[in-house]
């Protein structure tokens, strides 16, 4: 189990800048677009941007191993 460091992990690569964030309300689902092993990805409408963006909306788990979020570090 990784638990915390899964969560440090993701806090860093947002501080670094390897993954941006945004936050959830800024956007309106379309429609499911895939589903994988880590989450699914979705057609959204970013308000106010006049956009259509894929998001990739992960799992929440508390199981993740070091193995999983290195298979998603190298998939980014």
């Amino acid at each position: 189990m990784v638990g915390d460091s899964s969560e440090q992990w993701l806090n860093e690569a947002i501080t670094k800048g390897y993954i941006d964030f945004c936050e959830y309300n800024k956007f309106t689902f379309i429609k499911e677009i895939g589903k994988g092993g880590f989450g699914t990805v979705a057609r959204y409408k970013w308000k106010g941007a006049d956009l259509d963006v894929a998001l990739k909306c992960l799992k929440v788990d508390k199981e993740l191993s070091e193995k999983i979020i290195q298979d998603f570090i190298q998939e980014v």
